[in-house]
């Protein structure tokens, strides 16, 4: 499952502890407050407008991030994938600042950052086949699992973004959907977690077809008159004085013949 988190404290920092029990509730026990990716949802909740989103993941402390942020749930009401999408683009010097304390959380030391800054520098050369610079880590039985990847932001001035994603495997029976719309956690339910619009997850805001700019009706456009409807104006013209005087001479003729 996945939803929609809004937060009005956008500049605020958060941080989700996803060693606690019940990772669900771990959300909004941060301060965010989700809401559904899509109406009456059963999967999905998301943090729509990009907010500062950190996590405590075993012995890893993943450094806040500013991105837009969605989680999916699985039947036991448990988490089982986050993923994090940086909304904006960066520099090559802003990329290797944002993410070296990232790299370090997983594992990363000086060789690693060394080899990164070395990938960016020669961006995009060092990635002409579509391969980009990230790493993966596992929890030890290899049931939990949290990563980044550097993103082509196909802006040559700003060319990378970034994505970090976290998974938590579970049997099979636990991982699917559950029967229903997806609630708030105990102790939450007073929270409001349906769908907003506009995308930016601002509660209160238009549905988006009612923001759409309205396009004013086109000017009817009077041509003026050309040569061309001059001249078919006239020749329909003739054409019909043509016909009545033929008319008339032919019931002259008929009345006379008559006499």
């Amino acid at each position: 499952m996945w939803m929609m988190v809004s937060s009005n404290a956008l500049a605020k920092e958060f941080i989700v502890d996803l060693n606690r029990p019940n990772t669900y509730a771990a959300i909004f026990e941060s301060g965010l407050r989700p809401r559904h990716w899509i109406e009456n949802d059963t999967s999905t909740v998301e943090v729509r407008t990009a907010t500062s989103v950190g996590f405590k993941l075993l012995n890893w402390q993943l450094p806040p991030l500013k991105a837009v942020w969605q989680f999916e749930v699985g039947k036991n009401l448990q988490i089982y994938s986050i993923r994090g999408i940086v909304s904006e683009a960066w520099t090559k010097e802003e990329a290797v600042a944002n993410v070296i304390a990232l790299d370090l959380a997983l594992g990363g030391d000086e060789s690693t950052v060394a080899k990164m800054k070395e990938w960016i520098d020669s961006y995009p050369d060092s990635s002409v086949n579509g391969d980009t610079w990230g790493r993966k880590v596992f929890s030890q039985d290899n049931k939990i699992s949290a990563s980044y990847y550097f993103r082509h932001s196909m802006d040559p001035a700003r060319p990378l973004s970034l994505s970090v994603s976290i998974g938590f495997r579970f049997p099979p029976g636990e991982r699917g959907f559950h029967d229903g719309i997806l609630k708030p956690p105990p102790g939450f339910e007073h929270i409001d977690i349906s769908k907003v619009w506009p995308e930016s997850g601002s509660p209160g805001d238009p549905p988006m077809e009612a923001m759409a700019p309205k396009r004013p009706p086109s000017p009817i456009r009077i041509l003026p008159d050309s040569p061309v409807s001059h001249r078919s104006r006239w020749w329909w013209s003739l054409v019909f004085v043509i016909l009545a005087v033929l008319a008339w001479v032919a019931v002259r003729r008929s009345y006379g013949s008559s006499e």
